[in-house]
C-alpha cells in the first residue's frame, strides 16, 4: 500500500512541475519564446534576445530546483501519512486515535479504569482480548459506552489479545471486584468478566448491558449483577454463570427495593445458591429470561417490609429441571407470571402475595407445582400441573380465589387441594378445571365456604375424584364427577 501512494504521489508531482514550466517558458509580456531564424540578418538581430533568454534559463534552473525541494518535502509528508494510515488499519477498521472519542484499551491504556479516568462525556471505550483488572472500576462518565471488540488473528496490535474480549479479575476469586457504574446513560456490552461483577448505583440511570458474559466465582461477592436504587435500565442477552448451588448464598442478578421500573430480557443466569433473579424493587419487567441449577430460580419478594413491593411482572420465563429449589417465589403485592414454565422442580411457584396472578404457566413433574398460602385475590388460570407427586395445584388460607381453566393430571398425589384449617374462604371460584387419574384426590375442598364449584371435570382419581370436609354454604354445580368421599 505504501509503494502505490508513493508512485502515485510522484507522478502528480511531476506533472504539476511540466506544467508549471511551460507556464514559466513566457516573457513578461506573455509572448512565446523566439524561434529559430530563418537567415543570417535575423540570427544578428536575435543575439540580444538570446542573450536575455540565458537569464530565463538560469531563472528556469533555479524555479526547478525549487520544485524539487518541495516534492521531497510533500513525499516525506505523504510517507508519513501512509505509515499512519497502516497502522491504524492494523489497529482495527474506524480506530481513530488521539483527536476521537474513541480509546482502546489495552492498545492505548492498559486498563479499563485508565481508559475511563481520561474519557469524555459520551465517548466510547473499545476492549480487545484480555485484559487484567485489580480492584473496582469507578465508572461516573455519563453516557459512556464500554464495549468489548474480538481480536482477530493477523492484526500485530491484536498478538496476545485474541480471541472474546475479556476484563479479568487479576485476583482471581480473592476479592469483591466489580464495574462500579454511578453516572446515567453508561452502557457495557460485549463484554465476558472473569470474577468481576457489575453494580449499578444510584444516581446511575439508563444503563444498558447488553450481550454480556459473567463468570464469577467468587464467594465474597453476594450477587454478580446488582441494582442499587438504581431505575430505568435494561439488561438484554445477558449470561451469568455462578459458583454453584451451594456458593454461600450467591445470586445472580438482584435489584434492591428502591430499584424499581426496570427491564430484564433475554438472559439466562446458572449455578445460583440463593436465586437467579431476586427482584425486591416495583414495576419491573422480567421477559424470556432463563434459570437453572438454583435454589430460587425467580424471587419477589420484600421480607424487610420497609417499602411495598409491588406490580412485577414475570413473561415467559424458564426455570425448568431443578430438583433441590423453586422456580418462582412470589412475596410481595400485585405480582403477575405469565407463559412461565418450572417443570421438574420442588415447587413451580411459591405464592405467598396479595393481587397475584399466575396465567399460561406449567409445573408439570413437581412435588407441588402451585402452592398458594395467605395470597388473598389469587388468580391461577390456564396452567398445566400434570404429574405431580403432591398436589398440582394448592391454595392454603387465602380467600377471594379464582381457579379457572387448569389442568392437572395422572400424578401420584393429588390435583387440586383447596385448605383453611382454622375458617372459612369467601368468594373462592373453581371453575372449568380438569383433574383426571390421579393416584389420591382429583379435587379436595377443606373448611372452604361461600365459594362457587362448576364445570369442573374430576374422574377416574383413586381415592376420591371430588371431596368438601367441614364446608358449607359452597354452590357445587354442572360439573362432571366420579365419585365423592363426603357429599357433593
Amino acid at each position: 500500500m505504501r509503494t502505490k501512494l508513493s508512485l502515485i504521489l510522484l507522478t502528480l508531482m511531476l506533472v504539476g512541475i511540466i506544467y508549471s514550466c511551460r507556464k514559466d517558458a513566457q516573457n513578461a509580456d506573455n509572448s512565446t519564446l523566439p524561434v529559430a531564424p530563418t537567415n543570417m540578418s535575423t540570427a544578428r538581430s536575435k543575439m540580444e534576445s538570446m542573450r536575455s533568454a540565458d537569464g530565463f534559463a538560469f531563472h528556469l534552473a533555479d524555479r526547478m530546483k525549487d520544485k524539487c525541494r518541495d516534492l521531497t518535502r510533500r513525499l516525506h509528508d505523504a510517507r508519513h501519512e501512509t505509515e499512519s494510515f497502516i497502522s491504524r488499519c492494523k489497529n482495527g477498521p474506524g480506530k481513530s486515535h488521539s483527536h476521537s472519542n474513541v480509546i482502546y484499551v489495552p492498545q492505548e491504556y492498559p486498563t479499563l479504569q485508565a481508559a475511563v479516568d481520561i474519557a469524555p462525556a459520551g465517548a466510547r471505550i473499545v476492549v480487545c482480548g484480555t485484559v487484567a483488572q485489580s480492584g473496582n472500576v469507578l465508572i461516573n462518565t455519563e453516557n459512556l459506552t464500554i464495549e468489548g471488540q474480538e481480536g482477530r488473528d493477523g492484526d500485530d496490535d491484536h498478538e496476545g489479545h485474541k480471541g472474546p474480549a475479556t476484563l479479568k479479575d487479576s485476583n482471581d476469586s480473592l476479592s469483591t471486584d466489580n464495574l462500579v457504574i454511578t453516572a446515567p446513560g453508561v452502557t457495557v456490552k460485549n463484554l465476558k468478566l472473569l470474577n468481576i461483577g457489575i453494580q449499578v448505583n444510584n444516581p446511575a440511570t439508563g444503563v444498558i448491558l447488553a450481550h454480556d458474559k459473567v463468570v464469577n466465582d467468587n464467594l465474597n461477592n453476594p450477587s454478580i449483577i446488582t441494582f442499587t436504587n438504581s431505575s430505568r435500565n435494561e439488561i438484554t442477552d445477558c449470561c451469568l454463570n455462578g459458583a454453584g448451588i451451594n456458593a454461600a448464598g450467591q445470586i445472580g442478578i438482584m435489584l434492591d427495593s428502591l430499584s424499581n421500573h426496570n427491564e430484564i430480557e433475554d438472559c439466562s443466569v446458572d449455578n445460583t445458591d440463593f436465586a437467579a433473579y431476586n427482584i425486591t424493587g416495583s414495576d419491573n419487567q422480567i421477559k424470556h429470561c432463563r434459570a437453572t441449577n438454583y435454589n430460587l430460580g425467580f424471587a419477589v419478594y420484600n421480607f424487610l417490609g420497609t417499602t411495598s413491593t409491588t406490580g412485577n411482572v414475570f413473561t415467559d420465563c424458564n426455570a425448568d429441571n431443578c430438583a433441590q429449589g423453586s422456580g418462582f417465589l412470589l412475596y410481595a403485592n400485585d405480582v403477575s407470571v405469565f407463559n412461565c414454565s418450572a417443570n421438574n422442580c420442588v415447587n413451580a411457584v411459591v405464592n405467598v402475595s396479595l393481587s397475584s396472578r399466575i396465567e399460561h404457566c406449567s409445573g408439570n413433574g413437581c412435588f407441588q407445582a402451585f402452592i398458594n398460602y395467605l395470597a388473598n385475590d389469587l388468580t391461577v388460570t390456564d396452567c398445566t400441573a400434570n404429574q405431580c407427586s403432591y398436589s398440582g395445584i394448592q391454595v392454603e388460607i387465602c380467600s377471594n380465589f379464582k381457579l379457572t381453566h387448569n389442568t392437572s393430571n395422572g400424578g401420584p398425589g393429588s390435583g387440586i387441594i383447596i385448605n383453611n384449617y382454622s375458617g372459612n374462604f369467601s368468594k373462592g371460584i373453581l371453575e372449568d378445571n380438569n383433574t383426571n387419574g390421579n393416584t389420591a384426590f382429583g379435587i379436595y375442598l377443606n373448611s372452604v365456604a361461600n365459594s362457587t364449584i362448576r364445570e369442573n371435570k374430576s374422574v377416574h382419581n383413586g381415592q376420591c375424584d371430588f371431596d368438601q370436609t367441614n364446608c358449607n354454604t359452597n354452590v357445587v354445580s354442572h360439573n362432571q364427577f366420579g365419585n365423592s368421599c363426603s357429599g357433593m
